[in-house]
């Protein structure tokens, strides 16, 4: 894979267990087998959910909803899926529900176990054929490898914001700042100035923030001195008040340098925690594993007798009291049960005993009670973890007051002038000439600060530089692909122009949207339905164009199918369009409402049975009254769609 490409891959298979939501199917197993699978059900099934769990699966995260994307580096911020997850999964059923997904990058086949405890539990992965691994960071460090990418936040950026169009309908083709980094990272120069460009971008936003805040202080400033120009007294009437303050002062100087010991304290306590429980969890799922295989092996003979009665033959034989091999009709029923209840196979007549493994009871004890201890362990470590991260925030809470209070003396006239002087005139005059040192304090730190912001502006210029040249490099091939599928969908000839525009002092760019002969430079110049599905145009053709580039040649998009949105003009051509993108060798995950929409029959009808598979949600969880009342009409839409593939084969 050339340095400057980043891979993009597919997904082989997921496995879902103990998902209280879908109660009706205890482990869900999917095999994207074939280029489009969609979920279909009714609503508040969980499809929603579903592609959140496959997110999850992927990156340890479910995005905040609403949530202000600012950059990438901060990408972790966002995470809500302990609070997501809590509502969908019963108590009884928290510790043991887990996802384990499949994905191809390249030649290589990653595995990647997650439980859905404790806000998201990592649990292990494995690389191809290589042996189970519990280090999460490893894992981290070989997608960053294998994709070609600067760090796993630029992996989270392009699962959830680029790869998943979910529920909450957030855009990239309108969103300068989430359409940069896009830009930036799929189409520029490499991962790292992608990377770079991400930092600088924050730089320049924190410089200018603190010019303004400067400014505000400055001019803040000048209004004291007015005021005390008009008012002509002293704040403070005596020495003594100045004392005050300058104990007051120290005071505070030496219980703040006891706070940062504190929080330090805590932090180094907090990583050890952090430690203890990573490799408790490990050292768990580890104990949990040999006790059921030592367990299975215990019953093992008792399987074997149920697979005997429960095979063909012998069902065959004992019902019909017929031979089904050579047609006697005279069989001893009662002999052939009682070879089978004295564990003797009723054919070949072995001794089911002889099968049986040898357990290691006292090691099963063993791994029992091992295994509750570090269940206590474990409880005790979160409680320690909870208490030290509570008594963090409450010495971080109690450092920044302290702080602030620091902050209002050092900056007050009095404190900084020393001033005695009994005769007011003299008194104010001093205060005057304070407050205007601490201006031309200010106003140079705000220049320092122009200087420094100015400077990054000028990094991120040439980083601009490089990527505006790259693209009108592959623009030729980039535009054709995304005017392709936007044609296909809103019957017009469709083009995109790149815009360098400049929002808060920062540079970033943005799509003009040419539409036949006109252009639609905002979002509210088009219909729902047309923003949703040119937005989903210009992910698949950032996934099609960095997919073609990369080591996988394939790439995959999770679709939540805004369906609702389209007038009944539009449905059929939106399934050509999803059609078009799984053409390209790329792998579409979606759901959708059962109903009579137009775009699911188009798309199953365009793909055929060898290229889409469905799969029926409406057994996974439990169906409301009126869904119940409607279930043949649910599972009259589901037959037709089937019907339909089958008859483009």
């Amino acid at each position: 894979m050339s340095k400057n490409n980043v891979s993009l891959f597919s997904l082989k298979y997921i496995k879902v267990s103990r998902f209280s939501l879908y109660a009706g199917e205890p482990q869900i197993y999917i095999d994207f087998n074939k280029p489009i699978v969609c979920l279909a059900g009714a609503n508040g099934l969980g499809k929603s959910t579903f592609l959140n769990i496959i997110g999850f699966s992927l990156t340890g995260l479910v995005k905040r909803p609403n949530y202000n994307f600012k950059g990438i580096s901060d990408i972790r911020k966002m995470n809500y899926s302990g609070e997501y997850f809590k509502g969908r999964i019963r108590q009884v059923d928290s510790e043991i529900s887990e996802v384990e997904v499949s994905l191809e990058i390249g030649e290589n086949i990653i595995n990647i176990k997650r439980s859905f405890a404790n806000s998201g539990e990592f649990l292990s992965w494995r690389l191809n054929n290589d042996e189970e691994n519990f280090d999460e960071k490893k894992f981290e460090e070989k997608i960053i490898e294998l994709m070609g990418l600067d760090s796993f936040e630029q992996f989270i950026f392009i699962v959830h914001y680029l790869l998943m169009f979910d529920e909450s309908k957030e855009m990239v083709f309108w969103n300068t700042n989430i359409l940069t980094n896009a830009i930036n990272l799929l189409l520029g120069i490499d991962s790292k100035y992608a990377a770079e460009a991400d930092r600088l971008s924050r730089l320049i936003n924190q410089y200018d923030s603190k010019f303004r805040n400067l400014s505000w202080d400055i001019t803040e400033a000048r209004r004291y001195i007015n005021k005390l120009e008009a008012e002509k007294k002293p704040l403070y009437n005596n020495s003594e008040d100045m004392e005050k303050l300058r104990e007051d002062y120290m005071n505070l100087k030496e219980e703040i340098e006891e706070i940062e010991k504190n929080i330090n304290n805590i932090k180094s306590e907090n990583t050890s925690v952090k430690s203890l429980l990573s490799n408790m969890s490990a050292k768990k799922y580890s104990l949990k594993r040999e006790f059921d295989e030592e367990y299975k092996k215990m019953f093992s003979h008792i399987s074997g007798k149920e697979k005997i009665l429960n095979n063909n033959i012998v069902m065959e034989l004992l019902e019909n009291e017929e031979c089904p091999i050579c047609g006697a009709n005279h069989i001893n029923v009662d002999r052939v049960r009682d070879f089978i209840e004295k564990e003797n196979c009723p054919l070949c007549l072995s001794d089911l005993h002889e099968s049986k493994v040898e357990v290691n009871t006292n090691r099963l004890k063993e791994i029992d009670i091992e295994l509750n201890k570090t269940e206590n362990e474990l409880k005790n470590l979160y409680i320690s973890k909870e208490k030290l991260e509570i008594e963090l925030n409450n010495k971080i809470k109690e450092y920044e007051d302290k702080q602030y209070k620091l902050s209002k003396i050092e900056v007050d006239p009095i404190f900084v002038t020393k001033d005695t002087s009994e005769n007011v005139g003299e008194s104010i005059d001093f205060l005057i000439k304070s407050k205007y040192e601490f201006i031309n304090m200010l106003t140079k730190e705000k220049d320092e600060n122009r200087i420094k912001r100015d400077e990054a502006k000028a990094e991120a210029q040439k980083l601009r530089n490089l990527v505006t040249d790259k693209y009108l490099e592959i623009q030729g091939e980039f535009i054709p692909i995304f005017s392709g599928l936007a044609s296909e969908f809103i019957g017009l000839n469709a083009n995109l122009r790149l815009q360098e525009i400049t929002t808060y002092h920062r540079a970033e760019y943005k799509y003009v949207l040419e539409l036949g002969d006109s252009e639609r430079l905002y979002e509210h110049q088009l219909s729902e339905s047309q923003r949703y599905f040119i937005d989903i145009a210009l992910r698949m053709t950032f996934i099609i164009y960095a997919s073609k580039r990369g080591e996988n040649k394939s790439g995959i998009l999770l679709l939540d199918t805004p369906e609702g949105s389209l007038d009944i003009a539009y449905e059929t051509n939106a399934g050509k369009m999803l059609y078009e993108y799984a053409l390209n060798n790329m792998q579409l995950i979606l759901t959708a409402n059962v109903n009579s929409s137009g775009l699911l029959k188009e798309l199953s009808k365009l793909s055929g049975s060898q290229n889409f598979k469905l799969i029926r949600m409406i057994n996974w969880s439990q169906l409301t009254n009126v869904q119940e009342k409607n279930l043949k009409l649910i599972e009259d839409v589901l037959n037709s769609l089937e019907n339909g593939m089958e008859e483009n084969n």
